[in-house]
């Protein structure tokens, strides 16, 4: 909720790492409906599951914004940020691994690839499903290389698309394995 005498123009929601002192942040705006309005009430939701900050705790701070270009900001509201649950384990293993990555990436590289290499050279863990296994080792190498900075994203991006087709592989098992019963 948010109200102005000349109008609130926007709401951007900007979610921070707690303990992290980067400027590295998350914001959206939350979608009015309508222009200069004098009192807003407005839901927003943002499916942030896929995001790398997934299960981190983080501060969230509204900022509205009126038609005089003057900025109001609510006070941080603390919170984890859901993630999604994963039930098969090596996809369990692969978001531990990407979360690893993203609390401290130069510290924690080459673990995560380490045990990401480990992970890939057991391929019957993950019904040796080859693209998961290119995935892996590619992650693998681009955290290997001097300039992986410039890759992280793309890395975590991987990470969690290599995930979901993991835990999404055995889900289609499944059903075949039922509707063959």
């Amino acid at each position: 909720s948010a109200a102005d005498d000349y109008g609130v123009l926007s709401i951007t929601a900007i979610i921070r790492r707690i303990g992290i002192t980067s400027d590295e942040s998350i914001s959206y705006e939350t979608p009015l409906s309508g222009v200069s309005l004098k009192r807003v009430n407005a839901n927003s939701f943002r499916d942030l599951t896929p995001h790398p900050w997934a299960g981190l705790t983080v501060n969230l701070t509204l900022v509205a914004k009126d038609a005089a270009g003057n900025k109001g900001e609510s006070e941080n509201h603390s919170f984890r940020l859901p993630e999604r649950t994963f039930t098969h384990p090596i996809a369990k293993k692969i978001v531990a691994a990407r979360k690893t990555l993203t609390v401290n990436p130069e510290l924690n590289r080459f673990v995560v690839a380490d045990h990401l290499g480990r992970i890939a050279w057991k391929p019957s863990q993950y019904n040796d499903h080859k693209v998961v296994f290119m995935a892996l080792h590619t992650a693998v190498r681009r955290l290997r290389v001097q300039s992986y900075a410039t890759e992280l994203d793309e890395v975590q991006k991987l990470l969690w698309e290599t995930a979901v087709r993991v835990e999404g592989g055995t889900v289609s098992l499944a059903e075949r394995a039922l509707q063959r019963a």
